[in-house]
């Protein structure tokens, strides 16, 4: 049987301890021929190394940033899927009056980790449907997004969301260090 192993993130731990944990799995694919490994990275010093530990056997891809009609073709897609509810004298009326080019204007003052990943891209996007503010690190996007959704939840499906208390306040700032 093939055994796949899935080494998700190698840039966030320590170099000697990528280093170890390379040459560990080179090991182990050299014995056991039916195991295929994945590594990803954010760093292209990594593939140098898992390239040369392996001895060339492996193949490496890179994952590029999003191009601007990327990020356009994102927005459009969410954009024509998303509804924002809003409550005006007790009815609903549903849709902001949302702003592509006021949105591509502050998305200039975005890091590049943010505008080259789809899922922050995505939950960016869909706070700025839902708040019209622009989230500028990983964090605020990460906690706009858990508060938008506890609140669709106790709002709308009358739900009580039982961890609610820890994603609230600084308990998701502790949580993500």
């Amino acid at each position: 049987n093939d055994i796949i192993i899935l080494m998700d993130a190698l840039d966030e731990i320590s170099l000697d301890i990528r280093k170890k944990l390379i040459n560990k799995l080179q090991l182990l694919h050299t014995r056991y021929k039916k195991i295929y490994i994945i590594f990803t990275s954010r760093n292209k010093e990594d593939s140098l190394i898992i390239n040369n530990t392996f001895n060339q056997e492996i193949s490496v891809y890179e994952l590029r940033k999003l191009s601007q009609n990327e990020i356009e073709k994102i927005y459009d897609i969410l954009s024509s899927r998303v509804i924002i509810k809003e409550e005006t004298n007790n009815e609903r009326t549903i849709g902001y009056n949302i702003s592509k080019q006021a949105f591509f204007i502050n998305l200039e003052n975005i890091t590049e980790e943010i505008k080259s990943n789809p899922l922050l891209l995505s939950n960016l996007i869909i706070i700025y449907f839902a708040t019209q503010k622009i989230m500028k690190t990983t964090y605020d996007i990460i906690n706009e997004s858990v508060n938008i959704m506890v609140k669709e939840i106790d709002t709308d499906k009358n739900i009580t969301f039982k961890y609610k208390e820890y994603l609230e306040g600084n308990k998701l700032n502790e949580l993500l260090g």
